[in-house]
């Protein structure tokens, strides 16, 4: 650098007098260029690369393959080569590779390919002469087969290499020097002291290396102690223990983990991720064997389990050195899984199946939760991660935002409940960082709150597809610290301590949270909002997955309490551990490959079949003889009985349900049917469980209307006379109704009846519609009879009073005007679209003047990621659909319907647009909701198909629901932050309500939902081509639905109706002679064990036994019931859990979500039936109640006398609907 100084006087320590030296500035940029060139390049032939390997042979005398995807492979070593330091095996197939013992025992995984993740070494005893072992070769990279395109079958892999080789380890330690010298000169300051030290330091290297003279490589070394520090290499792992100047002031800012991502399925099916966790896990173990600090976290449960099953001797080895505190289970659940789609019971079933599992296998529980790479988080995840342990969390994905970035690394998050855990989300903004010194300053420099926290947590090594950290990575980071401890300029990097430890003084120094920011709420990604939509079919066969093990450990539960029956605690496990998996962060939200979704199908077939056969069982000794109805299957059995169904919500409910009646075997249940379709094979039974009873019992709405007969006895005309005089006074301006007269009067009104018994009374009565003057008598009939001449009215006079007014249980349709009609509500269909949606009984009008609602196409373009992603600008451009070839199916009185059509491009889109009569939950304000079912043939690309209504209605929010609560979000776009919510997360409803009114969208299955303004949307079925070109192509089955309601959300009944639509009746057919039928069976009523008073805002979400109960069939002593209960609302509740004295309620207490004792809690009141425990909610608590009940012989098995879960009573129904 610069010219030569020719000392003409003087001593070689004076300041010279002469200089004819050139002396020029130095060219920085171009010695920056220069050394890139030493460790790579076109110059590597006469650079470093030249020396690091002393000796590579691949001959058949010292290396041999067999191979058919498994390689036997025999290597001799020469016996000259025992005096070097290593010898490896290297073998490259081009894909992902493991290394077995010939008696099958794992070694170490391979990662072919020259990417950043290439792993090819194996190092051996080079004492051993000969060596023996197979090594499984995978054809799949690191990420698959094609990275995110969908995969290549006809892609192959070239073994690059399968040498016998001695690297020169002088040579590889100067490369590593150089390249930490690179990477200070890359990403420090460029005029900074240790930037120029190090680009002088790595220019002199180059300088003094000969590539024909080994012996300058230790020279060079010698050289590179100018930036790392005097002898530092010999420090080895103690490097770590040095202080800047020798003193153990300057903090150690920056905590290095080495971490292995292994993504449980992505662009790999199941299968391959349980070679990767062996590949992965094998390498690691071997790495702490030769870097002491080396400390090792990975999460996934799951992926332990599978290690255990496949490769016992591996996991033996992984016990080790957890016990040894070098390798941490991290994160307590079974899978990474999707952070906003499961439901708020899977949540915890995720962190009571993983916590379990790491407690049972190495004896310890985690304490900090670990979700770094889904796709948004619940803001219900705090107090759920809290009550399962864990009251620190790790995250980053967040860091992937489109829109805005977000504000904080360490801050206080805080759900939707009020419970905070303290997050970290590293400044690294990676799962994966390599471990560089560009990584190792991001972790301060990229710290977001350096004024309450100067902490980062480092988590480096390859991931995704597994690898983890590789030794390169180690020896960089010895090499960085070396040089922190020298210079201010890098910050020091803590190694050898856990996650755990790291958060420990974590909460120690930010005063346990108290100097630290707080998030409220979610952590919404500003990113992947496809992910809501991708994959249809799996996100219902996951929502209906989570309600048939809700079902089934309820109706278990039941049977196993009341009955001999054995709670199968086994096989309900399995199908949990089957359903968490599939909620896995790249399975659940539709952005994997096509073989993911073969597997995941095949799991939910296997759940439904498992949880329906345990319903059989159940039902065969709660129900004895009974036998299913399934509205889709021909009914065979043909003996008298009754229609039941099982009601598994926690709320009283009444609905219309279908019954088969196309086979002989439906004779028996047409009795039932209070409408029957045209064709006569479908029958529409109302069914009843509004006293809270679980089981719902069919009731008429009237009977069949026959001619009549007969003559309505004479009253004298004085008595009419007098009569028409008094009603005169007592309903002034009325007219009396004669069913066999012409009704004359057309001004609007109501009609009324005065009930002169003393008793409460509800029953049908005519009115004439024959007259033009009929039509103001219309509106009020829930039937009519064929010639239009007569109206059949229900009228109501059962609270007490004297009069008697109609009761609208009525549905039609109208195929002239497209009206679809109720009492409380009437939607048009005009041109195909949805014109009015009205409120009959408030006469408002819903849709937006001048707009119409319907299904909308909409393109789908995503910038790069086609599966995860839905862009705003996806608004921009889209299609109205129109319904077409509209007919009835049904017409009343309890069910109205159509089926339309819309074709669309090569799409076929079927859908049963339905009314019931009944409104949809028991509330005296409550509105029908209009039923939408499609059958879908997709076979768009690159489209986004979606329903939405535009509404006559106001607000700044709207809300959805989420885990054991709701979320509001705006519907404007006032802030960057409003703007970027344009499609966002919602279970079962998302609401759109202001002062008084409101109308939500239900769905079964769909999670993606928006509103915009005052659309309201539901994102139904996506289209992209990566990495499944398949995604979504084909048939489809789902419904939606649309609630008005009065009153706010707040004042709503949307959960429950939302709750009940996502939860169909279990219909049972019990024959009337049998265990639970005698004769003329009038009824089979539920004896409530327990259920919930004082608080209709408190949900009863899950029963289910004790996980610690003794399930055996021979169990001696108590039994355990949990219950699991939360405030659905978001305000205060005092609710009182009542306990049937049946179960000999021993104990009662508060728990955590693992079943950990809290505090006792105290009865406040019983009498003969129940006794009752009050209980304090505040807004979206969770709480765990486990019940001791005591077992008696009692049940043991179903008495003859209908103790236990039913009671046979013999009374006849003489009002069917009371």
């Amino acid at each position: 650098m610069g010219g030569t100084h020719h000392h003409l006087t003087g001593d070689a320590h004076s300041y010279p007098e002469l200089n004819f030296g050139v002396g020029s500035k130095w060219i920085k940029t171009l010695t920056q260029d220069r050394v890139k060139k030493f460790t790579d390049g076109s110059y590597a032939s006469l650079n470093l690369p030249a020396l690091m390997f002393t000796h590579r042979i691949d001959d058949t005398e010292h290396v041999k393959l067999e191979t058919n995807h498994w390689w036997r492979v025999t290597v001799k070593i020469p016996a000259e080569w025992e005096k070097y330091e290593r010898v490896q095996f290297e073998f490259d197939p081009g894909c992902e590779a493991m290394i077995f013992t010939t008696s099958g025992v794992p070694l170490q995984g391979i990662t072919g390919g020259f990417d950043g993740d290439r792993r090819v070494e194996f190092i051996l005893d080079k004492t051993k002469r000969e060596y023996s072992f197979v090594i499984e070769s995978s054809c799949n990279g690191m990420f698959g087969i094609s990275g995110i395109a969908p995969p290549d079958q006809n892609r192959y892999f070239t073994l690059a290499s399968a040498d016998l080789v001695v690297p020169n380890q002088d040579a590889w330690h100067l490369f590593w020097d150089f390249t930490t010298l690179r990477e200070i000169i890359d990403n420090l300051p460029g005029n900074s002291p240790l930037q120029n030290l190090a680009l002088r330091t790595a220019n002199e290297i180059m300088n003094e290396f000969q590539v024909d003279d080994p012996d300058t490589v230790a020279k060079c070394r010698k050289i590179a102690e100018n930036v790392f520090g005097m002898d530092w290499a010999k420090e080895g792992a103690d490097v770590y223990k040095k202080r800047r100047g020798g003193h153990g002031t300057d903090r150690e800012q920056v905590w290095g983990i080495g971490h292995c991502h292994i993504d449980t399925a992505w662009l790999w099916p199941y299968s391959v991720t349980q070679q990767k966790v062996a590949r992965s896990w094998s390498t690691q173990v071997d790495l702490m064997n030769r870097y002491p600090e080396h400390h090792f976290t990975c999460s996934s449960a799951q992926q332990y389990k599978w290690l255990e099953q496949l490769y016992p001797s591996l996991f033996e080895e992984v016990k080790a050195k957890i016990k040894q505190g070098l390798f941490e289970p991290i994160g307590g659940a079974w899978v990474e899984h999707d952070g906003n789609m499961p439901s708020g019971e899977a949540f915890i079933r995720q962190m009571t199946f993983g916590q379990r599992f790491f407690q049972s296998r190495f004896g310890v529980r985690c304490k900090t939760g670990w979700l770094p790479d889904s796709f948004g988080l619940s803001g219900s995840i705090p107090q759920l991660m809290r009550s399962a342990g864990m009251q620190r969390f790790f995250t980053q994905k967040l860091s992937w935002n489109n829109v805005n970035v977000f504000p904080h690394s360490t801050f206080n998050w805080v759900g939707i409940d009020g419970t905070q855990i303290l997050c970290h989300m590293t400044p690294v903004d990676t799962y994966t960082a390599q471990a560089t010194t560009g990584d190792v300053r991001k972790a301060i420099n990229n710290h977001k709150n350096l004024e309450s926290s100067d902490m980062g947590l480092l988590v480096f090594g390859n991931g995704d597809g597994g690898g983890g950290p590789l030794a390169k990575m180690l020896e960089n980071l010895r090499r960085v610290r070396a040089v922190g401890n020298n210079s201010r300029e890098l910050p020091l990097v803590n190694m050898g301590h856990t996650t755990e430890e790291f958060f420990d003084r974590l909460e120690q120094e930010s005063g346990y949270g108290s100097a630290l920011p707080n998030w409220h709420g979610e952590l919404y990604l500003e990113f992947h909002r496809g992910t809501y939509t991708s994959h249809g079919s799996i996100k219902k066969g996951n929502r209906k997955s989570e309600i048939l093990l809700r079902d089934v450990e309820l109706i278990a539960t039941l049977a196993s309490l009341t009955t001999g029956y054995t709670y199968p605690k086994q096989r309900i496990d399995d199908s949990w551990e089957k359903l968490l998996l599939n909620q896995f962060h790249d399975v659940l939200p539709g952005s994997a490959i096509g073989m993911v979704y073969e597997d995941a199908e095949k799991l939910y077939s296997e759940i439904t079949k498992e949880c329906n056969s345990i319903l059989k069982e159940a039902f065969d000794t709660l129900l004895v003889g009974s036998t299913p109805i399934d509205p889709n299957t021909p009914f065979e059995i043909s003996a008298p009985g009754k229609v039941l169904a099982v009601n598994t919500t926690p709320f009283p409910r009444r609905e219309v349900v279908q019954v088969p009646l196309r086979s002989s075997g439906g004779k028996s249940l047409r009795t039932s049917a209070v409408q029957i379709t045209a064709d006569g094979q479908t029958g529409y039974v109302l069914m009843d469980a509004r006293d809270g009873a679980g089981i719902a019992q069919p009731i008429g709405l009237f009977a069949d209307v026959k001619p009549v007969s007969g003559k309505f006895r004479e009253i004298t005309k004085e008595c009419n006379s007098i009569l028409e005089e008094a009603f005169d006074t007592l309903l002034v301006g009325s007219t009396p109704i004669d069913p066999h007269t012409p009704f004359e009067i057309s001004a609007p009104g109501k009609i009324l009846a005065v009930n002169t018994t003393p008793f409460p009374r509800r029953e049908v009565v005519q009115v004439p519609l024959r007259s033009s003057r009929g039509k103001s008598l219309r509106n009020s009939a829930v039937q009519i009879t064929a010639d239009g001449q007569t109206g059949y009215v229900l009228m109501d006079a059962r609270d007490g009073t004297g009069i008697a007014q109609p009761t609208g249980l009525f549905a039609d349709v109208n195929p002239v005007s497209g009206k679809f009609r109720n009492s409380t509500v009437c939607m048009t269909i005009s041109k195909g679209r949805i014109a009015s949606l009205i409120d009959v009984q408030l006469d408002r009008e819903l849709i937006a003047p001048g707009k119409t609602g319907g299904l909308v196409i909409f393109s789908d373009q995503p910038n790069y990621w086609d599966a995860w992603d839905v862009e705003i600008h996806h608004l921009e451009k889209f299609t109205e659909l129109e319904f077409t070839d509209i007919r009835i199916v049904d017409n009343g009185p309890v069910r109205a319907s159509v089926e339309a059509q819309v074709k669309y491009g090569q799409t076929t889109i079927k859908t049963t647009i339905s009314l019931d009569a009944i409104p949809s939950s028991l509330s005296s304000q409550s509105r029908s909701f209009v039923r939408f079912d499609a059958q879908v043939d997709w076979r768009q690309r690159h489209e986004i198909l979606k329903f939405e209504i535009p509404l006559d209605i106001h607000g700044m929010e709207a809300t959805y629901e989420c885990q054991f609560g709701h979320v509001s979000r705006p519907t404007h776009r006032n802030t960057t932050w409003d703007t970027a919510k344009f499609e966002v997360c919602g279970h079962k409803y998302a609401d759109f309500s202001e002062y008084g009114y409101g109308v939500a969208l239900l769905s079964e299955s769909k999670y993606g939902f928006a509103v915009t303004g005052n659309v309201l949307r539901i994102s139904l079925l996506r289209a992209a081509t990566s990495p499944d070109a398949e995604q979504d192509q084909g048939e489809h089955a789902f419904s939606w639905a649309v609630l008005p309601h009065l009153g706010h959300f707040l004042e709503s009944d949307v959960p429950q109706v939302a709750y009940t639509f996502n939860s169909p009746l279990h219909l049972r057919y019990v024959p009337d002679q049998g265990p639970n039928g005698c004769g003329a069976v009038s009824s089979l009523v539920h004896k409530a064990l327990f259920s919930i008073a004082g608080a209709p805002n408190v949900i009863l979400e899950t029963v289910k036994r004790g996980d610690d109960d003794d399930f055996s069939t021979n169990a001696k002593g108590e039994r355990t019931i949990v219950l699991r209960l939360y405030e659905a609302f978001g305000g205060h509740a005092r609710a009182s859990l009542n306990v049937s004295k049946k179960l000999k309620v021993s104990k009662a207490a508060i728990t955590n979500v693992l079943e950990d004792h809290i505090e006792e809690l105290k009865s406040d009141s019983s009498d003969d039936q129940v006794v009752s425990f009050p209980l304090k909610f505040r807004g979206f608590e969770v709480k765990t109640i486990k019940l001791n009940v005591a077992l008696n012989k009692a049940q043991h098995k179903l008495s003859s006398s209908g103790e236990g879960w039913v009671q046979v009573e013999t009374e006849l129904i003489k009002t069917p609907y009371a």
